[in-house]
């Protein structure tokens, strides 16, 4: 059986704030957030997983987040602390871990912390309409598709401007 151990970032370090721009650069995402990312995290606006592959913590898998306070993405309101409601963002696996099960349990972490610790009503997550694992591991974990729209992002470091169509997805507390 997969197991992963799981470390909160409260007040992110030099090397951990390091380690998340490594993550999005690899992935090629913009890194221009990261340093306000690990303000939120210091202020409890935004949950911050290292998830590792051994009890020890030296093997780092990925990292997963939840937005608790108060977040917009392309209009559509997909946290908000008055209506209990979460965004799980920032789910990235490391290639080399990749199509182990790593990111079903990463996802799966979040939304049971959200559900059970948290007690959220609803938990939200947004993906590019083309990321099928992502797509299949939140349909798995009985999300369904809310509304598919366009985001037309513009440039930051390390993006051109470039258009994509995305998946607005909600699970409800059972």
């Amino acid at each position: 059986m997969v197991k992963l151990y799981e470390r909160l970032l409260e007040d992110p370090t030099k090397e951990e704030r390091d380690a998340i721009v490594h993550m999005r650069e690899i992935a090629g995402w913009g890194a221009d957030q990261v340093d306000e990312w690990c303000e939120e995290i210091r202020q409890k606006k935004k949950l911050f997983w290292f998830f590792y592959e051994d009890e020890e913590r030296t093997k780092l898998v990925g990292v997963n987040a939840l937005i608790t306070s108060s977040y917009f993405f392309e209009g559509v309101q997909v946290s908000n602390p008055d209506e209990s409601k979460v965004y799980v963002a920032h789910t990235f696996i490391y290639p080399e871990f990749s199509g182990r099960g790593y990111g079903h349990l990463i996802c799966k972490f979040c939304v049971d912390y959200a559900f059970d610790v948290l007690g959220s009503s609803i938990v939200t997550m947004f993906t590019h309409v083309q990321n099928e694992p992502s797509l299949r591991i939140f349909r798995k974990l009985g999300f369904e598709e809310k509304q598919r729209l366009k985001v037309d992002w513009e440039p930051h470091e390390g993006v051109d401007n470039w258009i994509y169509e995305a998946v607005y997805m909600e699970k409800s507390r059972q």
